[in-house]
Order: structure tokens, then sequence, then C-alpha cells
């Protein structure tokens, strides 16, 4: 024990453990980040896209705070009144998305996490042998459209068309950049503690970063899990309310008291 508290306080490894437990306890308050990551993690929807998204985006954070990134948004109070206002506008909107998911609840089936509108009734022709009569060979599959006019055409199944990443990619860039809150967080108050730290600052930021890597995938994968126990349409609804509000809470409060 005696070993243990002595490397935890010595300088190196003790800024590394202060900048962990800053910025976790930072990151850790439930805000646009997390709501999102919460929401579509529970959807299971390009969850690793948007963890990625907000790992890069504090990594970000982190460095632009030990360089001093806090100065420059100091002397630039516009960049922070457009942040917010554009912060705000985008809460509510995502609210307003959460109340209508919540006034048509879905069930988060497999076939609701598709895009794609389902197929139409396909027919299968019977499998046959590439080998000749009694060949224990791999058998095609194919599937067609049952056309009007008897002809057979390829059909493009669900698992062969590529989901779209660019939209969770936008939603998750959004509710990292336009939060000026973020901004403060990183730039400026994480590095105002870390410049604190002199030559150890580094030690200071890579605890931070650690917490990053650890937070964000252990909500949005976490998330993930709980979605089938959680998938039931009345439930979904009350977790599209409570983002709702929560949502609207955060934009009245960077409104008018940050």
């Amino acid at each position: 024990m005696t070993s243990l508290n002595s490397l935890l306080t010595a300088p190196g490894p003790s800024a590394a453990w202060q900048g962990f437990l800053l910025w976790i306890a930072l990151i850790a308050a439930i805000g646009p980040q997390n709501a999102l990551l919460i929401k579509q993690g529970l959807k299971r929807r390009a969850v690793g896209v948007i963890v990625g998204v907000c790992m890069l985006s504090d990594v970000i954070f982190v460095l632009g705070g030990v360089f001093g990134m806090g100065a420059v948004i100091e002397r630039a109070p516009w960049l922070m009144f457009g942040l917010r206002w554009a912060g705000v506008v985008y809460l509510l909107w995502f609210g307003a998305s959460c109340i209508r998911d919540a006034i048509r609840p879905k069930a988060l089936t497999d076939s609701s996490l598709v895009d794609a509108p389902s197929p139409a009734p396909v027919k299968q022709p019977a499998l046959v042998p590439t080998g000749g009569a009694g060949a224990d060979q791999t058998q095609a599959e194919w599937v067609y459209h049952c056309q009007p006019d008897g002809e057979r055409q390829p059909l493009r199944t669900e698992q062969s068309a590529p989901r779209s990443i660019r939209g969770p990619i936008l939603l998750a860039l959004a509710m990292c950049w336009l939060n000026p809150g973020a901004y403060l967080d990183g730039f400026v108050m994480l590095g105002s503690v870390a410049n604190q730290y002199g030559p150890e600052k580094w030690c200071f930021a890579l605890g931070a970063l650690a917490a990053t890597c650890l937070w964000f995938p252990v909500v949005g994968y976490g998330s993930a899990a709980l979605a089938k126990p959680l998938s039931k349409p009345a439930v979904w609804r009350w977790i599209n309310i409570a983002v709702a509000l929560m949502m609207a809470a955060l934009a009245y409060n960077l409104a008018f008291n940050l």
C-alpha cells in the first residue's frame, strides 16, 4: 500500500491521475455528447462511429487546452456568442426530434435498425449442386424480385447494401462542436489546470486522454448492450421524453446561464 501511495503521489503519475479524475468528472456530466451516445447506443446505430468522433473531438479539446487555446477563446467573445446560439438551436432541434420519436415510438428490433424499406416479396429457386449428382460442394443461393412479367432479376439484399455513416458523423460532430461548454471545459478549465503542472502538464494531459478512451466506449457500447432489455416501445417512449427534457434544460442553461 505504501508503494502504491508513493507511486500515485510521485510527480508524473500524480499529474496523470489528477488529469484523469478532473476530465472524467467533466465529461461524465450528462450533456449533448452523452445523451447522443446513449440514444444511438440503445438503437445500436453507428455506435463505433459516434464513439470515435466523440473521442477524437475530446482529444482535440484536451490537447488544445494544454497548448493554450483557452487564451484564444477568451480573446474572441464573438466566437463564443455564435457557438452559444448555434448550440441552443441545435439542442432544441434534437429535443424536438426526440419528442417526435416519443409520439410515434418503435420497438428497437432488428428491423427498426434498417433505413431502407422492406424489400418486395421474393422467391428463391431450388438449389442446384455445382458439381454433378451427389457432389458435396458449396451451393449458390440467389434471391430474385418477383417481376410481373415473369422475368427474374437479382435482388440487392439489405446485407449487401452498406449503411451510410454520413448522418451519424455529422450528428456527432454537431453535438461535440456546437457546445460552448466543451470549449470552456477543455480549452479553458482543463488548460488552466494543466498549465499549473509546468513540465508535467503532458502527464496531466495523458491522464485526461485516458479518461476519454475509457468513458466514451463504456457509455456507447454499454448502452448498446442494454438495447435488448429496453426494446419495448413504452420504455423507448420514456427514454425519448427524458432525452428531450434534458436537451431543453441544456438549451435553456446555454442561452441564459452560461
